[in-house]
């Protein structure tokens, strides 16, 4: 359902995805013409969206940048900058999340992203794969899902106090309580069309613990925590092999 602009937008297949198949190549600096545009997604129910994506650059060259944009049913913003020489550099594969919170934008029900090169040529390329939209409310979650999987790189303690490490994972996740303060009493876990894979139902105090993810196939997940108020808790993990 995503939109190519233009003549400056394609997608491809060629070594240059970031997971070795299809992507979305984007170059030169035609505005619409070089830049993918998402379905119309109704944003409106979640206090969070997060969208995260993977991306690999050609030829950039220093300073040349591609945008992350954001329609919120009004007008277009543009959310993230990523310029080649500080953020990335050619050849490399990176996966990178921007997080966007119903206080600071408008979660319409007609919300739309989009992708933009910014570059000077047609040989100045960026290519975008594994892109995951994923909103969240204080209850529930949703996924829309575009090409494949992602790495969570967030989980910071000022958030809400729970570390998961490591991050991708491979055959344990270790879970730092030791800053939240509470016990959690149930953890589970579930891939991302909400098929529940692993139920721990324990005492967990608040230092570090373990959870054995060896049975789980590769991919994103999600971690669900219950502390002693019922209160749900979410945290993104990556299964790798």
């Amino acid at each position: 359902g995503w939109a190519d602009g233009g003549s400056d937008c394609a997608r491809t297949t060629s070594n240059n995805s970031p997971e070795g198949n299809a992507a979305i190549r984007l170059r030169d600096n035609s505005g619409t013409k070089s830049a993918m545009t998402s379905p119309t997604l109704d944003l409106s129910s979640y206090n969070e969206v997060e969208i995260q994506f993977s991306f690999r650059a050609s030829s950039m060259e220093n300073n040349e940048d591609f945008w992350l944009r954001f329609y919120d049913g009004n007008s277009w913003q543009t959310i993230s900058t990523y310029s080649s020489g500080s953020d990335f550099q050619n050849g490399q594969v990176y996966t990178t999340s921007v997080t966007l919170s119903n206080t600071a934008y408008n979660l319409t029900s007609n919300t739309q992203f989009r992708f933009q090169c910014d570059a000077s040529a047609n040989n100045d390329q960026v290519y975008i794969d594994a892109v995951i939209v994923t909103g969240t409310s204080s209850s529930s979650f949703r996924t829309e899902d575009f090409a494949a999987r992602s790495v969570d790189k967030s989980a910071t303690k000022g958030q809400i106090g729970i570390v998961t490490y490591p991050n991708p994972a491979t055959s344990y996740v270790h879970l730092d309580l030791s800053e939240y303060g509470e016990e959690i009493y149930k953890v589970e876990i579930y891939d991302i069309s909400g098929k529940k894979h692993i139920t721990e139902k324990k005492v967990f105090n608040t230092g570090i613990t373990t959870i054995d993810v060896t049975n789980l196939h590769p991919g994103m997940y999600l971690m669900r925590f219950m502390d002693s108020s019922m209160e749900l808790q979410t945290r993104k993990i990556t299964i790798v092999r």
